[in-house]
């Protein structure tokens, strides 16, 4: 099957499904895993979607209602574009040509990239932002998390618009979210959009699901936060936003410990089922989707200074830059 006939087919699928999930959010839902098993190659998909499809044989699990909030509440074209974007150009389309470009080059690509905005460059220089995107795009990268600590949100819309082929997370902390915000978002329509758990994050929830956004709420955590996040009753509080996804990640200074018995509480989240969002760990969840890509367990990351990072934690000289140097070229130095 060429992969322009297997985009059509999916297309038609995804469309029909979107269409059909109203009627019957919890077949809607099977059917989507059922799909996904279809058009997966690699072994750790198939185990994944397998995994996805036992947890649904419970009748009483909150992600149907989490499946039924989605269905109902985001924009149908959203979905839609999201949908492409992320299942058949990060998952089909890009994996097949990091595959060939791992091969063809002898080189580690990683399925996902991070990327920490530093918004003064992206409003000088943005053209160091899109060098990055396309290389990565030519190498198979369709999926981009972009943080943004302060700054003017809208400028990351900017660079967004110029790669509508691309699935964005976007991760904002300390910005001023405005209607203008939101309602560019909802019609750019391939960005998941996350705000970090404060006191105004309430208000701008509710904003998002008004206008049909896919959101999350995120919390980034020091060590003496290890206890509350343990809890039952955090879990439970974050339901008052209505997130999609709820992402957890740690602040350097965290040992491993915390981390090791904080990721093992996102599980047992996972395995129980009783809150309606999806709970992820923000670099080893991600990190085991990139094994189901590429076979290659890491992730890979630039500061705000350009200075690379990955889930290893390995070090690299200083003159590593991706403001300077091709991602290829990073990428041949670097032991993923």
């Amino acid at each position: 099957m060429s992969k322009d006939l297997k985009r059509i087919l999916i297309e038609s699928t995804l469309n029909k499904t979107i269409k059909d999930a109203k009627e019957s959010p919890r077949r809607t839902l099977r059917n989507l895993i059922d799909m996904g098993l279809i058009f997966s190659k690699g072994q750790h998909q198939k185990d994944f979607l397998n995994s996805a499809r036992a947890l649904l044989q419970n009748e009483d699990s909150q992600y149907y209602k989490l499946a039924e909030d989605i269905f109902f509440h985001v924009n149908e074209n959203f979905l839609f574009r999201f949908g492409i974007n992320l299942g058949y150009n990060g998952c089909v389309k890009g994996a097949d040509r990091i595959r060939e470009k791992e091969r063809e080059k002898e080189i580690s690509i990683p399925w996902s990239l991070s990327i920490i905005i530093d918004d003064e460059k992206l409003k000088k220089q943005p053209q160091i932002y899109q060098k990055i995107i396309e290389e990565g795009m030519g190498l198979g990268i369709y999926v981009y998390r972009l943080f943004l600590i302060g700054g003017d949100p809208e400028r990351v819309i900017g660079l967004m618009e110029r790669y509508p082929d691309c699935a964005f997370a976007v991760f904002l902390e300390h910005t001023v979210i405005t209607d203008r915000f939101i309602r560019r978002m909802t019609e750019l329509g391939i960005a998941l959009t996350s705000v970090c758990a404060d006191e105004k994050t309430e208000n701008i929830c509710r904003k998002f699901r008004e206008a049909g956004l896919l959101f999350a709420v995120c919390c980034r955590y020091q060590e003496r936060e290890k206890e509350r996040l343990l809890s039952e009753q955090w879990f439970a509080e974050v339901t008052r936003y209505s997130p999609h996804f709820v992402f957890l990640y740690p602040d350097a200074s965290c040992s491993s410990q915390a981390r090791n018995e904080i990721y093992r509480r996102i599980l047992e989240e996972r395995r129980n089922q009783k809150q309606p969002f999806l709970c992820m760990d923000l670099i080893r969840d991600f990190c085991e989707i990139d094994q189901m890509i590429s076979a290659h367990t890491s992730i890979l990351g630039f500061h705000r200074d350009g200075s690379p990072w990955t889930y290893n934690a390995m070090k690299f000289p200083e003159n590593y830059n991706i403001f300077e140097e091709s991602l290829e070229e990073i990428l041949k130095k670097t032991a993923l």
